[in-house]
């Protein structure tokens, strides 16, 4: 079953320091791979029972590899990936501490605001 294997690709991600995390997840081309979106969703749950302080690690990994000169189109899809691991944490209390991410966010959902688009 697809998403049972999604979730131990999760808990095998989730099990590893770190920098393994960053090289095998943000490194390669998985990140914003459709068939890793769910695993990548269900990491942060997984590092979120771990300790919240890794979720904030895997976030603020994703945002550096944005990097600060990122076009729109690359910080929406980055968005859209943080802010779904967000909402997914939401009932647990989980707020992201990396300032980047609210800059993140009122850059991309400026697209909807008719005076800033």
């Amino acid at each position: 079953h697809l998403t049972f294997q999604e979730y131990l690709a999760a808990r095998a991600l989730g099990a590893r320091k770190e920098e393994e995390q960053r090289e095998r997840l943000l490194l390669q081309p998985k990140l914003y791979h459709p068939d890793w979106r769910e695993a990548v969703l269900l990491l942060g749950g997984v590092l979120h029972r771990q300790s919240p302080m890794r979720v904030d690690a895997m976030l603020s990994s994703i945002l550096d590899g944005l990097g600060g000169a990122a076009g729109l189109p690359a910080q929406a899809r980055c968005f859209g990936l943080l802010g779904a691991v967000v909402r997914d944490l939401g009932p647990v209390g989980y707020r992201p501490c990396d300032p980047r991410y609210p800059r993140l966010q009122e850059a991309v959902m400026g697209i909807f605001d008719p005076v800033r688009s």
